[in-house]
């Protein structure tokens, strides 16, 4: 249940924030018992410094990030609370109009499988 919130909104992200003809990669791969699911898009305008300031609520330093009739600033604030909460781990990384990366780690499922994270 919270697997799905966690991957709704980062993939929304992705895809509201990508640049015109721009490209969203995603990629799963598994380090020990962990999942690692990363979901990057291009055209980011976060300044490496600003990055960590992308899980605080309302933060608005991208100016992309204006949409404010569809989005309302929380979506990364609720996937770090969730993954806080299931014991895993959020990254956020940027090269300015180069790519934003989102680097989610699930803690190793003991056989529930993400979706029920």
């Amino acid at each position: 249940m919270h697997g799905g919130l966690v991957l709704r909104n980062v993939l929304d992200n992705a895809a509201s924030y990508v640049n015109v003809c721009g490209s969203i990669r995603v990629s799963l791969r598994l380090a020990d018992k962990d999942a690692i699911l990363e979901v990057a898009n291009t055209g980011s305008m976060v300044d490496p410094q600003d990055v960590q300031h992308v899980f605080e609520r309302f933060w608005r330093g991208d100016t992309a990030r204006s949409d404010h009739g569809r989005h309302s600033g929380l979506g990364l604030s609720i996937v770090q609370n969730v993954m806080r909460h299931i014991g895993g781990t959020v990254l956020a990384q940027s090269t300015p109009g180069g790519w934003f990366t989102i680097i989610l780690t699930f803690p190793e499922h003991r056989g529930e499988g993400v979706h029920g994270a």
